[in-house]
């Protein structure tokens, strides 16, 4: 091999190695933008979840699912306070029947569907 044959592997070894730094670099700040969009996307949910578990004008049964996932999300605070107060104020004795939404719905004064 003479020197011009080492200095083209050389220059094409540093040229590879280069892309692949940068590729590197590349996948890194994609997968910490993906992170910064996952957490992002938890505080959404966790106050939108919040505002239908406020929101009186939803059925009941809307209302628990949302904090439901609200209070198993670290959701806490107000939300909480209003979701026990939810479940407190359960009647439990249609539990099992199939018309349970619409009997919770009736026996708490909610009249939307």
């Amino acid at each position: 091999m003479d020197i011009i044959q080492i200095a083209s592997i050389i220059t094409a070894l540093t040229v590879i190695i280069g892309c692949i730094f940068k590729l590197y670099n590349l996948a890194r700040r994609v997968e910490n933008k993906l992170d910064s969009y996952d957490k992002n996307l938890e505080q959404l949910n966790l106050h939108l979840n919040k505002m239908a578990l406020l929101n009186t004008d939803l059925p009941l049964i809307d209302r628990l699912h949302a904090g439901e996932w609200y209070i198993a999300h670290g959701g806490n605070g107000m939300g909480k306070k209003v979701y026990n107060q939810l479940l407190e104020g359960l009647d439990t004795s249609n539990w099992g029947n199939d018309n349970w939404a619409e009997s919770q719905r009736t026996t708490k004064g909610d009249t939307n569907a």
